[in-house]
């Protein structure tokens, strides 16, 4: 694991052990909780993770904004990397974050999962929406029948209207934490990366 500095970002770059050229990236965005992906020191997985490490400042830390300098950072690495298909991995705050970027159309995905996305309505849904819908069956958000933030990610998704367009399933019977837990193991699944 290599810990990179970018304008004060801190980025936590995963590459496998005897990687050459490898032709995925995942993006993974924490949880308030700040939890870091699992991924063993002698990994040998075809893609490269980028976990973002931050700060959970202030009284209300779900509340938090997207860094700064978050999507400069993504624009930039997809410029540099145009043959590498990018995938993003967001949980709770991290989901939220991870629908900003996720509905940007200057960013490209390749597979996206939200699992229980804080994403509360905001005056700038249909930017949102719009951006989301484009993603179709490539935009996967998980959320648990008893997580505590299910009404919000069910309004998230009525506003932006993708309950249609994209994958939305709940995990039976799990509350927030547990979804977070079972959204470790999702990923790694979807995005066959372990």
């Amino acid at each position: 694991m290599v810990t990179v500095d970018w304008h004060g970002l801190i980025i936590e770059e995963y590459t496998p052990i005897g990687a050459a050229d490898i032709p995925e990236a995942i993006l993974y965005l924490p949880s308030c909780n700040g939890e870091r992906p699992s991924i063993p020191s002698h990994w040998r997985g075809n893609v490269i993770v980028y976990a973002l490490r931050c700060e959970n400042i202030g009284a209300k830390p779900w509340r938090n904004d997207i860094p700064p300098k978050l999507r400069e950072w993504v624009a930039r690495a997809q410029l540099e990397h145009p043959g590498i298909q990018w995938s993003l991995y967001g949980g709770s705050r991290g989901g939220a974050w991870a629908a900003i970027l996720a509905a940007d159309a200057s960013l490209q995905w390749s597979r996206v999962l939200l699992v229980a996305p804080y994403v509360v309505p905001r005056r700038d849904a249909q930017p949102m929406a719009a951006g989301l819908q484009r993603l179709g069956e490539i935009l996967h958000i998980r959320v648990g029948e008893a997580d505590e933030w299910l009404t919000a990610t069910n309004w998230f998704v009525e506003d932006c209207a993708i309950s249609g367009t994209c994958d939305f399933q709940f995990f039976s019977g799990l509350a927030h934490e547990a979804s977070l837990r079972e959204g470790e193991v999702l990923w790694k699944r979807l995005f066959s990366t372990l």
